[in-house]
């Protein structure tokens, strides 16, 4: 594999690693587990395509995946991506499994996602 190659191709992924880019190291060990188990996980920005639409990319790879882990910290708070692959996600019926790497309150707009888990 290249460094320009993909991990994972969307179809033939079972697991969405949401994640914001300050804790990626965090979401590459959250990876590691499951993978290790022939468990195959999409997490961008390694699984996009270069020169591929970033949105159209995770919008693809969610109707593949049977599920999504969302690596949560007050980063994931922060950003609007999060919020909207959660949005895509809930959408297509897909379990939000949130993996929380720091004592931090979900912000109103994630909590409706992940507050029943």
């Amino acid at each position: 594999m290249t460094a320009f190659e993909p991990r994972a191709e969307p179809s033939r992924c079972d697991v969405f690693v949401s994640h914001w880019s300050p804790d990626r190291a965090t979401a590459d060990a959250v990876c590691a587990t499951p993978e290790a188990e022939r468990i195959r996980c999409w997490i961008a920005p390694c699984d996009i395509a270069p020169g591929a639409p970033w949105s159209e990319s995770i919008v693809e790879a969610l109707r593949h995946c049977s599920a999504v882990v969302l690596t949560f910290s007050g980063h994931a708070n922060e950003t609007p991506q999060i919020r909207d692959e959660l949005v895509q996600a809930a959408r297509l019926g897909l379990p939000i499994l949130p993996f929380r790497i720091e004592a931090t309150t979900p912000a109103k707009s994630l909590a409706y996602f992940i507050a029943g888990v």
